[in-house]
């Protein structure tokens, strides 16, 4: 066991040390507060809590509430997505654009067919926040062929979502608002890197809404997405909790299948490590899963790591047996079922975003390991 533990121990420094950007980088399930004021707003907030980490505000909200939502938001660690949809001349789009960078905004929207120069300016302002980032809105999801031609348009959706999104790639935006019927082939036409960030997105048993072109997250995965916006579905479930756990597990978010069969709160590990997507162990606990698809992207990245780390340690040490997955004190914990050894526990705080932490308790050989 000495040098998986050696191992363990570098790579375990090393995700420390990496440099995890703070909350304003967005989950890919990105929650539309879709309220009439702010109180009704944060308290769904608190609600989710830790599980959730990206929200969406848009004009409703900010009419009624103004910027104290979002600087509410922000000061709770939360990443905000200001769905502005701006369309206004070059300078007043980049004045608000910097507006939204001064609030903590993590992404801003700007509407494709308000033009290329339009789209720069944005950009251009943007740059002044590094951590912006400016998503250009093609079609609205409510629109469909038959509405085209009444604003002066060829009656194809798909025709305008492309010249649009090839005008904002053009221009250096960072990503795109398109509905995920339009995400499969924007997928391949886009250059690597560059966000998909679909709404319209509805849970399985939700009603229906007033988008037209909607989708169910793991049709949205599946065509291309980076992210989904969901708002009904999950601020008006019985379960708010629970159906963003289901939501982000339908994203894959953090990983491929997430079978839940084990029970609502723990993930049992044992033998022989089997590899979903991109060779990551499968979760089996939608709240762990959640948990992690909240962290930032190099915050994750480097949870997982040491996550898989923990396990694979764990499968090469017949003295420690299965292993327990679940949250303790709201942080992804790991114990050997049959009791050996200490409980650790892995987690991302937003006062310190440079940092990843893992917890033991101070009696166990692991702190002289960490300290050699």
């Amino acid at each position: 066991m000495g040098p998986d533990l050696s191992r363990a121990r570098r790579a375990a420094r090393r995700a420390t040390r990496l440099q995890a950007p703070a909350p304003d980088r967005l989950a890919p399930v990105i929650v539309a507060l879709d309220f009439a004021g702010s109180v009704e707003a944060l308290a769904l907030v608190d609600a989710l809590g830790d599980a959730c980490t990206s929200y969406k505000v848009g004009l409703q909200l900010l009419t009624e509430a103004g910027p104290d939502v979002v600087r509410a938001l922000v000061a709770r660690g939360k990443a905000v997505f200001l769905d502005l949809k701006l369309h206004e001349i070059p300078h007043s789009v980049a004045g608000a654009v910097r507006a939204a960078g001064k609030l903590g905004a993590g992404m801003v929207t700007v509407h494709a067919s308000a033009g290329s120069a339009v789209l720069r300016a944005a950009v251009a302002a943007a740059a002044e926040h590094p951590r912006l980032q400016v998503l250009a809105l093609t079609v609205i999801t409510s629109l469909t062929d038959r509405d085209l031609p009444e604003i002066g348009l060829a009656p194809s959706v798909k025709q305008q979502v492309e010249r649009l999104a090839r005008l904002a790639a053009g221009a250096g935006c960072h990503g795109i608002v398109a509905s995920a019927q339009e995400a499969a082939y924007l997928r391949t036409q886009l250059p690597p890197g560059m966000a998909i960030v679909t709404p319209g997105i509805q849970l399985p048993g939700a009603g229906g809404n007033d988008q037209a072109r909607v989708a169910t997250v793991d049709f949205a995965r599946r065509a291309g997405a980076t992210h989904v916006v969901i708002g009904r579905s999950i601020t008006q479930a019985a379960s708010p909790r629970q159906a963003f756990a289901s939501a982000v597990a339908s994203m894959g978010a953090v990983d491929a299948a997430l079978p839940l069969g084990s029970g609502p709160g723990s993930s049992h590990v044992g033998g022989k490590p089997r590899t979903g997507r991109a060779g990551m162990l499968p979760f089996r606990s939608a709240e762990v899963a959640a948990k992690f698809a909240g962290y930032p992207s190099a915050a994750r990245q480097a949870l997982l790591d040491l996550r898989a780390l923990i396990l694979a340690v764990a499968a090469a040490t017949p003295e420690v047996g299965e292993i327990e997955e679940s949250l303790k004190w709201g942080e992804p914990a790991y114990r050997a079922r049959n009791g050996a050894g200490s409980t650790v526990r892995i987690d991302w705080k937003p006062r310190a975003p440079q940092q990843v932490f893992v917890y033991f308790h101070c009696k166990t050989s692991l702190v002289e390991t960490f300290r050699t």
